[in-house]
């Protein structure tokens, strides 16, 4: 096994396991919780795939034996070692018996209640051992039958300085461009709407042509009729899953003229096992990052990216006709070639704002949801973005936070909301969410006018 260490910005981890594991929890009516100590810093080095795969599957587990309850992740610093992270798993679940923890960490071992739900091969909690060794640390099992477990390690930390690490990757860090994606096809196949929404409005945006299915039958008529160049394929759907739609597929079209690539939320070696043996060709894990994408399509359709030049704002202030509540810089004002996106789900507001950008001399990308606002700003470079606040999926809020996350502060946009409310506490709720004005609708030519000068 290797020890890949690397920068890892922890707040972003254990977003991406709240997003991939609270509904989960949330459908069998668990209380799920992520705490993390004050002290703890916010970015160390260890190898974020290994971490993050031992979290996971102490948590999937936990979820998966608790009926009644709560699961807790709870990350804290080590009193008197400030070079060591702790990390606990708690769960009010079935819990173990003695006489079968001392097996609990070979291959293949599975608790009577792991067996008696037919679930998995009991190859986690031993790879997760491993892991933990490799990053400098020991598990320890603490349980109660009828009450529940507890999980813990700790590893060794490294403290890393946000301002120097270049927390994201480099590929976060270069944004990047399509170069020729026109004449090129591909399937998006998610039961879940959002999932779809987000990662066809990249493409779209890449230029890629692009096709929906909501699940395996769905993806197996559409290859038929449109014999796409790439597909996107989630693995947990209903009906017909990923991965007996990607076994017919690669069953009927033996040659690999049709690229498949998986995307799931399961993190171990034995799903990437497993799947690669129906036939995928390569997989990418759930919540998966643009560059991630960029990346598959590299390998998988041999598409170029460029790199995107960063630019430096100037640290002008916008006009006070907009109320001004953010410390992020706005655009230089006497700029004559704004770079703006308005986000808005309605039509009729989406052409009002573009009859009114146009006489004042300005043209607008738009989007008209929060997931495709954020593929677009993370994807181009935008001066400002009118955000509606009330948008389906992922409302203006949402998007404006994943945006002040996804860029480096040279590169933020200034980001006005689009509200009906003049509530002072919808107001700050846009505040806390990174927003930087606020226009009230309905909108006028005059009021516009004013927010650009």
């Amino acid at each position: 096994m290797t020890f890949n260490v690397g920068i890892l910005k922890l707040s972003q981890l254990l977003k991406d396991i709240d997003t991939m594991l609270r509904s989960k929890a949330g459908n069998k009516g668990l209380q799920f919780e992520i705490s993390r100590d004050p002290d703890v810093p916010e970015v160390i080095y260890t190898d974020e795939m290994k971490l993050k795969q031992i979290l996971i599957n102490f948590l999937n587990n936990s979820i998966k034996f608790t009926k009644v309850g709560s699961v807790k992740l709870s990350v804290a610093t080590v009193a008197e070692r400030t070079n060591r992270l702790s990390f606990a798993v708690h769960d009010t679940g079935a819990g173990i018996a003695p006489e079968e923890l001392e097996d609990l960490f070979g291959a293949f071992q599975q608790t009577q209640i792991g067996r008696q739900s037919n679930e998995g091969t009991g190859l986690g909690v031993n790879i997760s051992q491993k892991f933990v060794q490799l990053l400098g640390g020991e598990l320890i099992v603490e349980s109660t039958v009828g009450q529940g477990s507890c999980f813990s390690f700790e590893i060794d930390l490294h403290p890393a300085k946000l301002e120097s690490s270049h927390v994201t990757s480099e590929a976060n860090a270069e944004q990047f461009r399509r170069r020729s994606c026109s004449d090129r096809k591909v399937l998006v196949v998610d039961d879940l709407a959002v999932n779809r929404e987000i990662l066809c409005a990249l493409l779209k945006q890449w230029g890629f042509l692009v096709q929906e299915a909501t699940d395996g039958e769905e993806a197996i008529a559409c290859w038929r009729d449109w014999q796409p160049d790439l597909i996107f394929m989630d693995i947990c759907m209903p009906k017909m899953n990923g991965e007996e739609a990607t076994r017919s597929i690669k069953s009927q079209n033996p040659q690999p003229s049709t690229r498949i690539v998986a995307v799931t939320a399961n993190a171990f070696e034995e799903d990437r096992i497993a799947i690669l043996a129906a036939g995928a060709d390569d997989f990418i894990r759930k919540p998966f990052k643009a560059e991630e994408i960029m990346e598959s399509l590299k390998q998988q359709l041999g598409i170029e990216f460029s790199p995107k030049k960063r630019r430096v704002r100037a640290p002008a202030a916008l006009g006070t006709h907009a109320e001004d509540v953010s410390p992020f810089p706005p655009p230089p004002p006497d700029a004559t070639n704004l770079r703006i996106l308005v986000a808005d789900d309605s039509m009729v507001n989406q052409r009002l704002m573009q009859t009114y950008l146009e006489q004042l001399g300005h043209t607008a990308q738009m989007a008209k949801t929060g997931a495709e606002a954020v593929c677009v700003a993370t994807g181009n470079s935008i001066d400002i973005i009118f955000m509606d606040v009330q948008m389906p999926q992922m409302d203006g809020l949402e998007a404006t936070r994943n945006i002040r996350e996804y860029l480096e502060s040279d590169e933020q946009p200034y980001i006005i909301a689009l509200t009906g409310s003049e509530e002072e506490e919808d107001k700050q709720k846009c505040i806390d969410a990174g927003m930087d004005a606020f226009l009230s609708k309905p909108l006028s030519l005059d009021r516009l006018k004013a927010a650009l000068l």
